[in-house]
C-alpha cells in the first residue's frame, strides 16, 4: 500500500509518500508527479516513510530526477 499526501509550504509543494513504492502504484505516482512537476511551482518528494521500493518504483524516481537535472 502507498499513500501520497500533498503539503504546500513556502511556495513549494511537498509530496509525502508513505508505505511501499511498487509497480502497482506507478500510475498513481506518475499522476502526482506530473500534476505537480510541470508548472512554475517547486516540488519535493519526502520519502521518509517509504519502507520498500521495488525496481519499477526506483526507475520512476531515477527517471524523474534525471529529467529534472
Amino acid at each position: 500500500m502507498l499513500m501520497i499526501t500533498e503539503e504546500k509550504k513556502n511556495g513549494e509543494v511537498i509530496l509525502n509518500l508513505s508505505g511501499r513504492l511498487t509497480s502497482e502504484h506507478v500510475s498513481e505516482i506518475l499522476k502526482a508527479l506530473e500534476s505537480n512537476g510541470n508548472g512554475p511551482t517547486k516540488f519535493a518528494l519526502d520519502l521518509t516513510n517509504v519502507r520498500f521500493v521495488d525496481r519499477a518504483g526506483m526507475e520512476i524516481l531515477t527517471s524523474r530526477l534525471n529529467r529534472k537535472g
